[in-house]
């Protein structure tokens, strides 16, 4: 008798019961809203980030075109006929051979080579190189710190 009256004293009694259920429910649930809410953060950035994309990529598109287009209109300007056209109503006539006049400059060693800068791209710069800090393995680093205190991992005890 006396052992059911110790558990009946020390036995939680059904409103307290009812509590920690209600409350572990409301913690289950809680976190399920707090991970829905990260889920939808992340889409939504993810899809943001995605339409900013497309549009860079529409205006990488427009700009194309527009370079293309101003690259025709160049070559159109810049062809024989149009040159020639535009010479003849400057005033300026065709050289006739005869009429060139050549000087001569004393010192003067003609066009020399000039070294200009390489284009962009064209040339190999060289391998950049991360330090190796951020090219060592966990594993690795786990390794040299067991070597470091003398914990040797492939043996040498």
């Amino acid at each position: 008798m006396r052992n059911k009256s110790f558990v009946q004293a020390h036995s939680q009694t059904p409103w307290r019961r009812q509590m920690q259920t209600i409350g572990l429910v409301v913690v289950a649930i809680a976190s399920l809203a707090l991970l829905a809410i990260l889920y939808l953060n992340v889409t939504a950035r993810a899809a943001t980030m995605g339409r900013q994309v497309q549009r860079l990529q529409n205006e990488r598109i427009r700009l194309q075109q527009q370079i293309e287009s101003l690259e025709s209109q160049l070559a159109s300007l810049t062809s024989n006929e149009a040159m020639q056209a535009r010479a003849a109503a400057s005033g300026f006539t065709p050289m006739q051979p005869g009429a060139i006049t050549y000087l001569t400059v004393e010192g003067y060693r003609g066009r020399t080579s000039v070294d200009l800068a390489p284009r962009a791209g064209t040339q190999f710069m060289g391998v950049i190189r991360l330090p190796d800090a951020y090219t060592e393995s966990l594993f690795d680093w786990v390794g040299e710190l067991f070597d470091q205190y003398g914990f040797g991992l492939l043996g040498g005890y």
